[in-house]
């Protein structure tokens, strides 16, 4: 495995790590700067950085993949995160689980997979490729 594949791999492990961790936060203890932001917006750029992981890890694996169905892995890998993370809450004081919430995350995957493929298609990743 060559070592681009580990420098695109460790970053969607990294970044799920962090979700699962803001996600722990119980309601009460959250920030101040996240409890007045607009929650849907949140999940949306949070999602969104996971769909960008993803799709850049899913390109650099040099698979015979059809674009499409990369597109799909990604967002079926998203959406079923994004559902484990809105039941995980529910079991966190003060969280719950929304389904907008679910909706706003699987819309950041999607965006997020989309802009990720802009970047490899204009070649903008390549300079950190080894």
């Amino acid at each position: 495995m060559s070592k681009s594949v580990w420098f695109f791999r460790i970053p969607v492990f990294i970044y799920l790590l962090i979700i699962t961790t803001l996600s722990s936060i119980p309601a009460p203890d959250l920030p101040h700067v996240v409890q007045l932001s607009p929650d849907k917006l949140l999940h949306l750029m949070e999602y969104f950085g996971l769909g960008f992981l993803l799709f850049r890890w899913g390109n650099t694996e040099k698979s015979e993949m059809k674009l499409s169905r990369l597109f799909i892995l990604v967002w079926v890998l998203g959406a079923a995160y994004a559902g484990f993370d809105e039941v995980y809450q529910d079991f966190i004081p003060g969280r719950f689980m929304d389904l907008l919430d679910w909706v706003s995350d699987l819309t950041g995957v999607i965006l997020g997979s989309l802009v990720s493929y802009l970047f490899i298609s204009k070649g903008w990743f390549k300079k950190w490729m080894v």
